[in-house]
């Protein structure tokens, strides 16, 4: 037979009222109390009945991570920080993190979402977006009973994110204070043309250019929509008279085309070219990169908390900004002689 709560009560010698509402998490008892029932429930090997307590209280004290769509290459790309910070929050008040993966086609279908919200059995979604999301969804998302909270958008309300903008101006100041003019904005993924895949390439391009302005300087930008043939792009650039002495890098990722092609030449990084970006760690491969550092466990941390707000308050809530930190590595140096 398994334990019950009755049991736990006369074990604990108090009433079953009062031992069920500790169980769930009430802290309005004395904590010698608190401790004789969790004593008590320990000692008889008591597990409580989730599914009775989801059909008591019409929730089901979990929250869904909606992960963010990913290339095959990309198949183990998890935020381990983001996940602990999230599941932190929750388990603050007992609560777990579903973990879930919808493809982008399913995720771009009327059809689709309105049956996932129906099957998974969560009080909220966090909802995790690489790519620029169709209206559309964010429409459905907010006409559903079930709260949502957004990461990696802009929106004014009901997102956590960094603020792009001021991290894209310290990296830029960083570099002015180690005596580089010639610094440009570098960003392999966006094509002036057809504009940007993601608001953050043009959130740091801005924070970029607002500090060369504030500088007195000429901003510059290297770039384009490049699929292919990296490496001779990137040694064209660089072979000229007029090459930077430092740049800003939207991704981190271009630490390894820009070492390459100036090992060719007999240069190293950090040396001739000193090299800023962005990413959530400052190694990339053997080399440790200067960097602005998301704060993956905050952002976790923040929207759970942001989730609870707009459930609680029964409307959205203002969007948070959270601060890159810089952490230094080998890359950045004085500019060349």
């Amino acid at each position: 037979m398994p334990v019950t709560v009755t049991d736990v009560a006369k074990a604990a010698g108090m009433s079953q009222p009062a031992v069920s509402q500790i169980l769930n998490g009430s802290t309005r008892y004395k904590a010698t109390s608190i401790a004789k029932v969790f004593a008590a429930a320990e000692r008889l090997g008591y597990k409580p009945n989730t599914h009775a307590r989801t059909l008591r209280s019409g929730r089901f004290g979990a929250v869904a991570y909606l992960l963010p769509p990913v290339s095959a290459d990309q198949a183990g790309w998890l935020q381990e920080q983001l996940l602990i910070g999230m599941e932190a929050a929750l388990a603050a008040d007992n609560r777990h993190l579903v973990v879930a993966h919808l493809p982008d086609e399913q995720r771009s279908s009327s059809g689709d979402v309105p049956k996932m919200l129906r099957q998974w059995m969560v009080d909220a979604f966090v909802i995790d977006h690489s790519y620029i999301t169709p209206p559309s969804i964010i429409e459905m998302m907010e006409r559903s009973p079930v709260p949502c909270a957004w990461l990696n958008i802009d929106r004014p309300t009901d997102v956590v994110r960094c603020d792009e903008i001021a991290a894209s101006r310290q990296a830029t100041d960083i570099l002015l204070a180690r005596g580089h003019r010639r610094i440009a904005f570098l960003d392999y993924s966006r094509d002036p043309q057809t504009g940007s895949w993601h608001f953050s390439n043009q959130m740091r391009l801005q924070g970029y250019q607002e500090a060369m302005t504030a500088a007195g300087l000429p901003a510059r930008w290297i770039g384009g929509d490049i699929q292919s043939e990296v490496i001779a792009f990137t040694r064209a650039w660089l072979s000229k008279d007029d090459r930077p002495t430092a740049v800003v890098s939207y991704s981190a990722e271009l630490v390894h085309p820009l070492a390459q092609s100036l090992a060719f030449c007999g240069h190293n990084l950090g040396r001739e070219l000193s090299f800023i970006s962005f990413g959530t760690t400052n190694w990339m491969g053997r080399q440790r990169v200067d960097l602005m550092i998301t704060p993956s466990r905050a952002v976790g941390e923040n929207v759970i908390n942001l989730l609870d707000a707009k459930i609680v308050a029964g409307s959205p809530q203002p969007t948070r900004l959270l601060p890159m930190t810089y952490c230094a590595g080998s890359t950045i140096g004085p500019p060349p002689t």
